[in-house]
């Protein structure tokens, strides 16, 4: 176990349920799944004016899953994504759509290069079976937490699937020394 995250304080079980549950769901170790953001500490981290912004029902479940073999699905469907896009295989539905696309192929190959993918950038097409996957699961999670009693509220259910630890170390250094920075120069 890592420790009681702040959304499951009142029950430190359930959290354990849920890991085990989407492990399953993703193919992946139960400890290849870490919950963060202010549902682990019970604030946000985000640089201001969000920082120490506390955790409600409004907030998201964060989600880091760190596997190798997870991540290369994603990044495999990424690049096949966007070469169906590209060559217009798939296109999107409307301008609105487009402009989305158009900015998703620019966030995600920047992040494949820190070690990381956030899989609902991916389109989750039937020909995209580990994004739709993912996206069913963070719906269905989301879902399983609204009609449990003694679950937290949550907005919505988010995972970002990391190479390895060390990727996520070294984003996680990444997003606090930027939050640190931030609130340096803005007091």
């Amino acid at each position: 176990m890592d420790g009681r995250p702040y959304a499951f304080s009142e029950t430190p079980m359930l959290f354990e349920v849920v890991r085990s549950w989407l492990s399953s769901r993703l193919g992946v170790s139960p400890l290849e799944i870490k919950l963060v953001g202010s549902a682990r500490t019970g604030f946000s981290l985000a640089p201001p004016p969000h920082f120490g912004r506390p955790f409600t029902s409004a907030s998201d479940l964060d989600i880091a899953v760190m596997s190798a073999e997870l991540f290369l699905e994603c990044k495999l469907t990424f690049e096949q994504w966007q070469a169906d896009y590209l060559s217009g295989v798939v296109a999107p539905r409307n301008a609105k759509e487009r402009v989305y696309w158009d900015e998703n192929k620019v966030v995600l190959s920047n992040s494949l290069g820190r070690g990381f993918l956030d899989p609902n950038k991916i389109p989750t097409f039937d020909r995209y079976p580990i994004a739709k996957t993912i996206a069913q699961s963070m719906w269905l999670l989301k879902n399983k937490l609204d009609i449990s009693d003694s679950a937290p509220s949550i907005r919505k259910a988010t995972v970002r699937v990391y190479n390895n630890w060390q990727s996520f170390h070294k984003q996680v250094k990444t997003n606090f020394y930027r939050t640190d920075v931030i609130a340096a120069n803005s007091g």
